[in-house]
């Protein structure tokens, strides 16, 4: 047994020799300046991790400085070699350059590694305890070079080196070709996926226009014909009420991705409820086809529903005294929030006599975080509960905000409180600032894109624009606007349009037929250099172009998830935000590089739209 005070006690494991066990170290950690065994080196791995401690094999040839936690190289004995003591600190060569082998470790490059001089074979530090665990001649590779060469061993190792170098190079070049596979199997996957979504959407619309002809050319036919529409839509309201009940299971786990067809199905025969009864009526009494299809209590006027980068569902009751219930579909609820919803929805379904007093439903829950967050700088709770998809900045007192639920634009205050309000016939998508007090708005449903003024507090139409094509995104400035216009994916286009709605020019494809863009969802242009910038979410890259529709540089912003919307500031860099990555980046359009300005842990929760204040630049 070793004695205290001898060289065998000073080798052993430092816990263990506290506790009076005597336990060979096999491992030396530098930062703590501690010799541990096999057992005790598990729990130092276990109760250090992260924190930067390095274990090195514990050499029982070479003496520690406790000062310095390091090694003296210059006590090492070369005796066992057949050299005298010499001091390796004026050894200046080193031809081990390799730090692969031909063990299983060949890609992990750990911090230390070590050559074996009676397997003449570099190791790792994990394999060296497994499969040279009794090798008494292991040594940090450049120390072993300078023993190498001292014994002149080092010319015939050269080829050896070599080799591991070679397969070094060979295994790079295998990863990088296994990275361009599984790249090339994503993109594969990701069109699979869209194209499957293209033909859902397809058929939904040709049953759409076969029961649109089916309805619509009965005004001039028979009793006979009109008795069948009536059955179309009987039909169509009993879906409907199988919707609602499916619903209000569903909406208990969250609504997947799964169930697209049935709602886009739901989708689109509900909103042709109202235009169907108009047709109809100019050319015939309804009587009690309207009591059939609208009775107050059970059904609904619309289902939204979008599985984009807003992911939104709202219920409107036909009944106006009944308010809207807003769902995230991304989102999962609370179970607080799932009693609430699952009693209020049983109210408006089931009970006649229910008010807007009764009901004030809004559920916004996280599928992404655990935690629900909402934060906004105003305080109106009605302002709150609004769908704000746009926001501009028109000086530092008043705020312009676009919001999809109630189909306007209001003007706030400082205090939060609205000071007036713009409504609209159809769903407002986009807004941009025009010039120094007029916004322009696009209404895709209309085709149309409204200039709006404010004037004294007051909102003032100027001019509407009629569109040939379905704008989204909007921007413009003097006589020229652009616009983003992506019904489908494989429609999605960019174009210049002049002060009458004529087109000016187009962005559809690049030269090599492929289509430049897939979801653009924002626009905005610098005035001063007269370039603007598009941001493609299904793409998730943001586009340079000048006023000649030629491309200046795109840039990649796939680690962002889905960039929603985009602003200048008056220095011309662009700022966009990420709503399901919760990240600012900013983009210098001088050096074209980008650097991330705001995150999630600055605690405001998920960016949507975004602006530039004038005169202060932020």
């Amino acid at each position: 047994m070793a004695e205290r005070g001898s060289d065998d006690w000073e080798g052993l494991c430092h816990p263990c020799k506290k506790m009076g066990i005597c336990s060979t170290g096999s491992v030396y950690c530098r930062e703590c300046v501690q010799i541990y065994c096999s057992n005790c080196t598990k729990l130092h791995q276990i109760n250090q991790v992260g924190s930067g401690h390095y274990l090195k094999p514990y050499l029982p040839h070479l003496k520690t400085d406790e000062k310095k936690g390091e090694f003296d190289i210059a006590s090492f004995k070369f005796d066992q070699y057949g050299k005298e003591e010499k001091n390796l600190q004026k050894v200046k060569y080193n031809y081990i350059t390799a730090l692969s082998t031909d063990h299983d470790h060949t890609k992990m490059n750990y911090p230390d590694e070590i050559f074996c001089l009676k397997h003449k074979e570099v190791v790792c530090k994990n394999c060296k305890f497994r499969r040279h665990s009794l090798c008494t001649d292991c040594l940090p590779v450049r120390r072993a070079s300078e023993v190498l060469m001292e014994n002149g061993h080092y010319l015939r190792d050269i080829e050896r080196l070599k080799t591991c170098n070679l397969r070094s190079a060979a295994a790079i070049i295998e990863t990088r070709n296994e990275r361009e596979r599984l790249n090339s199997t994503e993109r594969e996957i990701l069109e699979l996926i869209q194209n499957l979504k293209h033909a859902v959407i397809s058929k939904v619309c040709r049953l759409e226009n076969e029961l649109l002809q089916k309805i619509y050319g009965s005004h001039d036919t028979s009793f006979r014909q009109l008795t069948k529409a009536e059955n179309i839509l009987k039909r169509v309201k009993d879906n409907t009420d199988e919707m609602l009940e499916s619903l209000k299971e569903k909406t208990k786990e969250g609504i997947e991705a799964s169930d697209f067809k049935s709602l886009m199905t739901c989708h689109t025969k509900s909103l042709m409820f109202h235009d169907m009864l108009e047709r109809l009526s100019d050319y015939c009494d309804l009587g009690n086809l309207h009591e059939c299809l609208f009775e107050p209590e059970y059904t609904i006027d619309s289902i939204t529903h979008c599985l984009g980068p807003f992911g939104t569902l709202s219920i409107d009751k036909l009944n106006s005294k009944v308010p809207s219930i807003l769902l995230n579909t991304r989102d999962k609820p609370t179970n607080d929030a799932i009693a609430h919803m699952d009693n209020d929805l049983s109210k408006v379904l089931g009970n006649k006599s229910v008010t807007c007093d009764d009901i004030n439903l809004e559920i916004i829950m996280d599928k992404y975080s655990k935690h629900e967050k909402r934060v906004t700088r105003w305080s109106d709770p009605d302002i709150l509960k609004q769908g704000i998809v746009g926001i501009i900045c028109l000086d530092k007192d008043d705020l312009l905000a676009l919001d999809r639920t109630s189909c306007s634009v209001m003007l706030i205050d400082r205090l939060g409180e609205p000071i007036a309000t713009y409504g609209f016939n159809c769903l407002p998508w986009a807004m941009t600032l025009y010039d120094e007090n007029t916004v322009a708005i696009s209404v895709p449903g209309e085709n149309k894109i409204h200039l709006v003024a404010v004037e004294f507090k007051e909102f003032v139409l100027k001019k509407e624009i009629n569109c040939s094509v379905e704008p989204s995104a909007v921007t413009g400035y003097q006589d020229n606007i652009f616009i983003t216009s992506y019904p489908w994916s494989n429609m999605a286009a960019v174009y210049k349009l002049s002060d009458d709605g004529h087109i000016l020019g187009t962005l559809e494809k690049e030269a090599s037929g492929k289509r430049l863009f897939k979801a653009p969802l924002d626009i905005a242009i610098d005035k001063a250099s007269k370039d603007f910038y598009v941001c493609d979410s299904g793409l998730k890259m943001i586009f340079a172009f000048n006023e000649l529709l030629q491309e200046n540089f795109r840039i990649d912003l796939e680690y962002m998830g889905h960039p929603s919307a985009l602003t200048l500031d008056s220095n011309g860099n662009v700022f966009i935000c990420g709503k399901l990555s919760n990240v600012i980046y900013k983009v210098t359009t001088a050096t074209k590089k980008g650097s991330i300005v705001f995150t999630e842990d600055a605690g405001l929760g998920r960016p949507q739209a975004i602006c530039n204040i004038p005169d202060e630049g932020s």
